[in-house]
Parts: structure tokens; sequence; C-alpha cells
């Protein structure tokens, strides 16, 4: 073999002397292919085998082995190509022959054609470890000195250099970066260098910066992250590529055109997975809006430079879906979020699209919800940030040139409406919920009308700036009955003063000081009376105060409300005294057994003239207090010997007042309408909503029921897992039957 070599070798030469330099060319080249396909190509993947068995970075070793192979080839070639310039620039040659390739060039293509037509795996893995421990050890080496310090303290503890991963005394990392270039001087001497490295380190590198985006980005919300993450690429990433390519000039490309495509496809990707990774955390982000801020910010700026919006769109809207549309989660933490979905999409863009698209399935599902407009409006005038949104007149985005930008043109506009959109802020978002203004102010009359009943205060400067605030939102025409209410407290204070007056220059008394609150009954929502014996004393102070009231105002007269108001009591118990804010109801049943200290059920009943089931309810309350004690089977005493001492101060009227006990009481209804729904479940398998109040209004006699309440108490049995809701039909699980035993529905 080397024998025929020498052969060929001294045939060239020869033609080279009789100045045939082209003809020898031609023959050195095919002779170089032939010495590649025969053996050189077989020989090369079984060394880099072998390498491969014996050590993990063997990819710059078997490079050495194929320059090495192919070194002195190379060099005759470019000693023909120094030879074929002298020919063609001292001698008048035809045009094509001074555009033929030299013969480094087409051995170069011989090389890289049958070496990499048929690459094993191991190889791709090889390269993907090598650079990997290239970029580990460039990173290492180019710490700035405040983060070499640390890593020094860190290293002496650990002993290994965080580069190479070798103890510290046989660091490997200067040698590595070595190697790096060496090997790249022989893959660009082989003309191989763009086929086997470059698409290699980018896909590497790309890998390398997703893990390091994924671990920074890891639940941050609170900090910018984006430019950060910036430097590092142009510090870290960007230097290494010129590490990379800065000895390289070849092939017709500056180092520096090779340098600006690959930052440039590296930041394209970066952006595109620092968007992605931000987009799936959008929930989180949304539910920690305003904390999430910065996040929000930089996914903004992120998205001018990717395109991004309907992944945005898609993803937020399915994760919101999936963990806020159920049963199992509260209106208020519904609507909480829905807030910050407004707020934080509105950063992201402030034209309003995504924020249509997304928020548009939680305006629907609130919509199917009995007291969503309960719970926004308690949000408009309790919560500060909503006050402080009445406060502010609506926007004009129109007038506001300055900040206007475009609606995004690759996602369209749900609504197909932009000025109402771009004019909407965040009451109005909240009120565009129902489209219906009038729906609001039912539901605000008769908040406003339990608010004033449960505080009994005169004191409404907070009711009217709510109030005025709405008026601005709903107009003045739709609040009337709300500013009869507030006037109605304003004119109890005042006959309350004057009615007290008269007194005192009557010299008439009351058995306890009295206010009364004098309410237009036409204008107040669901006053519902609840009638009982009132005690004696409190009929007293009713009879005396109503004599003076129709002194003042004549031809007038007043119902009285004896269920409605608050009584300040203090009991003495062998010289223990406690005092109490409880309804009159209360009061009047604590009041009888001043004189009897027994009293069974019936008897109390008879003389409070009030039902047994609902007087057994309150007597609960003075059982809990440890003032009066059952004896036997509806038998009640009072308890002298050692009473439960409660706290002094005022009990939270409203866990006995009106609502509360007609709420109780529906909660024993539906115990009982459970049955029938269970039966019509067994008989007929399914039944939407609709189908389930007409069946209960036509066989029970309470007609008061509502579709909202059945809802609410079949979605409480949905999540006890009584009950299955799907497809907008109700159905009973597998596993019951109509003979399970009733539980109780959880009451709001």
């Amino acid at each position: 073999m080397a024998e025929k070599a020498e052969d060929a070798r001294r045939m060239i030469r020869m033609m080279v002397d009789r100045g045939q330099i082209e003809t020898a060319a031609h023959c050195f080249v095919h002779w170089f292919q032939q010495r590649i396909s025969l053996g050189l190509v077989d020989a090369f993947w079984t060394r880099f085998r072998v390498l491969a068995s014996q050590k993990e970075n063997c990819f710059p070793d078997a490079v050495a082995f194929l320059y090495e192979s192919v070194e002195g080839y190379l060099q005759e070639g470019r000693q023909l190509d120094a030879q074929l310039d002298c020919q063609t620039n001292s001698a008048a040659v035809s045009s094509d022959v001074r555009g033929r390739q030299r013969p480094t060039a087409m051995m170069k293509k011989t090389i890289h054609a049958l070496l990499l037509v048929d690459v094993p795996r191991e190889w791709d893995e090889a390269i993907a470890r090598y650079y990997a421990k290239a970029f580990q050890v460039f990173q290492q080496s180019n710490k700035t000195e405040d983060e070499d310090n640390t890593n020094n303290e860190e290293e002496a503890e650990e002993a290994k250099c965080r580069g190479c991963a070798l103890d510290s005394e046989r660091c490997s990392c200067q040698a590595i970066m070595e190697s790096l270039h060496k090997t790249h001087y022989h893959l660009c001497e082989m003309g191989i260098f763009e086929a086997v490295c470059s698409q290699a380190i980018l896909t590497i590198t790309e890998t390398l910066v997703k893990e390091h985006l994924e671990q920074e980005c890891k639940g941050n919300f609170d900090l910018h992250r984006l430019e950060p993450l910036k430097q590092w690429m142009e510090s870290s990433v960007f230097e290494w590529l010129k590490q990379i390519y800065e000895p390289l000039g070849v092939d017709g490309r500056t180092m520096q055109e090779r340098v600006r495509l690959a930052e440039n496809q590296l930041l394209a990707f970066f952006y595109k997975v620092f968007g992605q990774i931000r987009i799936g955390q959008m929930f989180h982000i949304i539910i920690d809006h305003p904390d999430s801020t910065p996040a929000l910010e930089d996914l903004r700026q992120c998205l001018e430079h990717v395109n991004l919006r309907s992944m945005l769109i898609e993803t937020t809207k399915t994760d919101m879906v999936n963990r806020l549309l159920h049963p199992g989660v509260e209106t208020n933490d519904i609507l909480t979020a829905y807030r910050s979905a407004i707020q934080a999409l509105r950063i992201l863009d402030p034209s309003g699209v995504i924020m249509e698209h997304v928020c548009q399935p939680i305006a629907a599902y609130v919509r199917t919800r009995g007291d969503t407009v309960k719970c926004i409006l308690e949000s408009f005038t309790k919560n500060d940030e909503f006050f402080q949104e009445l406060l502010k007149e609506p926007k004009n985005e129109e007038e506001d040139w300055d900040h206007w930008e475009p609606d995004p043109v690759d996602v369209l506009d749900p609504q197909g409406n932009a000025e109402s959109r771009k004019s909407s802020d965040l009451i109005n978002s909240f009120i565009n919920i129902y489209g219906n203004k009038e729906v609001f102010v039912e539901t605000y009359e008769k908040l406003l009308s339990d608010r004033i009943l449960d505080q009994l205060s005169f004191d409404t400067e907070h009711e009217i700036q709510s109030k005025e605030m709405l008026k601005r939102r709903f107009g003045e025409a739709l609040l009337v009955k709300c500013d009869v209410m507030i006037h109605d407290v304003i004119q109890s204070k005042r006959l309350n003063n004057t009615v007290h007056e008269k007194m005192s220059q009557s010299k008439a008394e009351l058995p306890f000081p009295t206010k009364v609150f004098i309410l237009s009954d036409y204008f107040w929502p669901d006053l519902k009376e609840e009638k009982f014996e009132v005690p004696a004393e409190l009929a007293q102070c009713q009879s005396k105060f109503m004599e003076f009231y129709r002194g003042i105002q004549q031809c007038r007269t007043l119902t009285w409300y004896s269920n409605l108001g608050v009584v300040e009591i203090e009991l003495n118990i062998k010289d223990h005294i406690f005092e109490y804010k409880v309804s009159p109801l209360l009061a009047a049943i604590i009041m009888k057994f001043q004189d009897t200290e027994r009293w069974s059920l019936q008897d109390l009943s008879k003389v409070l003239v009030l039902p047994m089931h609902s007087l057994k309810r309150k007597l609960s309350f003075w059982q809990s207090k440890g003032l009066l004690r059952e004896v036997e089977k509806d038998v009640f005493v009072l308890c002298e010997d050692r009473p439960h001492k409660p706290s002094r101060g005022s009990l939270a009227y409203s866990e006995f007042d009106d609502a509360e006990d007609k709420e109780e009481r529906k909660v024993e209804e539906f115990n009982m309408y459970w049955q029938y729904i269970k039966h019509m479940l067994t008989n007929l398998d399914s039944l939407p909503l609709t189908r389930i109040t007409a069946i209960l209004k036509m066989f029970t006699t309470n007609s008061d029921v509502t579709e909202d309440e059945i809802k609410k108490f079949l979605d409480g049995k949905v999540k006890d897992q009584q009950l299955v809701y799907i497809g907008g039909v109700y159905k009973l699980p597998p596993n019951v039957s109509t003979s399970t035993s009733t539980s109780t529905a959880a009451s709001s």
C-alpha cells in the first residue's frame, strides 16, 4: 500500500515537472478520493468507537486523529494550489480553467461527503457532551471578580472546580479551552467545521440557555428578570460564541458575520423561551398582581419581539377555566381573580383585546351564579381599590393620544367593539358582565337595606359617599330608592331627637333609652315581619314613642317591625353581670326567665306566640352562652350555679337576624327536598336545573323557593360528591341510591 502511494506521488511530481499542473491536480484529487473511500473513513469511525468506549470526552481526540490522517494530503494539495495560481497568473488560460476549484477545496468536499454520509448516534452525543463541558468551563472562567471570590470560598469547602468538576489541584479548565481552539482549527483546516459543529453549537447553546432561564424564572414575579438575563446572554453566551468563531475566518465569512448570525438566532430563541415560561406561569402571575407587575412588564417587552399572543390567550384562558370556574371556588375569589386578570392583561395589551379573550369565559360563568351582583357591589363599597376607582371619572381613550396604541393585528377582537373596550375601566368591566345596570341597582338596594338594618347606626357618611360614587356610573334616576333609604336614616335621627326633647319637656319617662328607625315602607326591600309577643317594657316604649310621634307628624302612624332591631341587655345572675347586643326576640326569650326559671318549649311558644321550631333555634343561642340548660326533652331552666361568663362587648346581631332565620329555614326545607330530588334523578336519570325547579314547585307548598337557591343547594351536593353535574344536567353518581341518608347542604 505504501509502495502504491509512493508511486502515485512520483507520477504526480513528474506531471508537475513537465508543466502539466492541472492534470497533476486532477489525478491527485482522484487518488485522494480513493484513499478516503477505501480505508480512511472506516479507520476513522473504528478509531472513534474505540475512543468513545475509553473516555467520555472523545470528540477532540477523534478530530485530532482524523486531522493527522489527512494533514499530509492537505499540505500537498495546498502546494498544487500555489502552483496552479502561479500558472494561472503567468499564462493565458481560458476563463473556465480560471473558475475551476482548487485541489484543496475539492479535497475538503470529499472529506465532508464521504465522512459524514452515515454518522453514528454516538457522534452527536459526543459533540453535545464536549460543548456542554466547554461552555461550563467558559462560564466559570468568565465570572466577575465578586463571583470569583464567592465561588473560591465555596470551592475551598468543596475542594472541586466548578468548571471541569475535578479536584482543584487537578483542574483542567485551561486545557479544555486550549483543546477547544485546537479542535476548531483542525475542523476548519479540513473544511467540515460548519457541517460538524455549527448547528450542534447552536442547539447545545439553546439547551443550556433554556435550562438557565427555567432556573432563573422559577417563581420570581416581583423582580424584573428580562434585563438581567439579557446581560447574562451578552456576557456569557455571546462571548462564548466569539470564543468559538474568533479564530475562524474561512469559507467566505468573516468572524463578525458568523457571530452576528448566531447572536440573532439565539436572541430570538431567548425571547421565545422566556415568553413561553412566563406564559406558563400566567395564572400565578395574575393571582399575585400587583406584586407581579415586573413579570408582566418583562413579558410585554418580550411580546414585542416574538409572536406569542395566541399562545398567551389559549394557555391563560385554559388555566383560568380549569382552576377557577367550578363550584368549589367562592364567588368572591373568582371575582378577585377576574379583577386581577383585567388589570394584569391591560399591562400586557393596553388595547384590551387579549383581556377580552381571556376574561370572556369568566364573565360568562359568574353570570350563572346568584350571588355575583351582591359580591360585586360589596366590593364596590368596601374594597379600597374599587372605591378609589369609583372616585375617578371614566377615561376616554380617544383623548389620550400620547399613549394611543393600535390593536394587535395577530389577534381578532372577540367583541368587535374597540371604542367601548378601550374606554372600559375596572368598574365598567364588572358592570359589563351583565350589561344591565338595573340588575346592579336592584341588588344594591337590597345590600344597602341589609347594611343599614344590620348596623342600625345614624352614621351614613360612608353610605352617602358610596351612593354618590355609584350615581356617576348608574345615573341619578336608578338610585332614587337608595336616596330615600338614606334620607329615612337622617330623618330618623332628627325625629328621635325631637321626640326625646318633647318627652323631656313633658317629663315623660321610658323604661329604658330607645332609638327608633322610621322607614318608608314602599322604598325598602324585603321588610318582612316575624310576629311575637313583645315584652311589656318594650311595648311600653313603642306606645310612648308612637304617642309623641303622632304629635309631631300629624295623620301618620307607625307599623312596628319588632323583629328588626338591636337590644342592649344586661343580665345580673348571682352577682355576675353579662352584657349582650341581641335581637328583640332573643331579649324577649331571656326576659321570660326573670319570673319563671323553668319553661317547657310548648308553654314558652304559647306565651311568645312563636312557632316551636323557630323558638328552639333561638333558645340554642342562650344555651351556647351557658345561661340556659335543657334539663329534659324540651324543658329549659336558667343556669344560676356557674354560668359561663362571656367576654364583655357586643355579639354579632347578624347571626340571629331575619336573614339568618330565613337561611336556617331554607336549609331545613332543602333537606326535605333532597329526598324528592334523589327519587326524581333515580327515575329520570338526569335533569336540568329548570326542570328540577319546576317539579319542586309543583309538589311542594313553598312557592318562595327560587331557581338560584335550588342551584346553590345542588352545587353544594356536587361539592359533597352526592351529585354529578355534566353537560348542563344533574345526575346521581353510580354509588348513590335512594336509600342513602340525607346530608345537610352547605349554606353561604
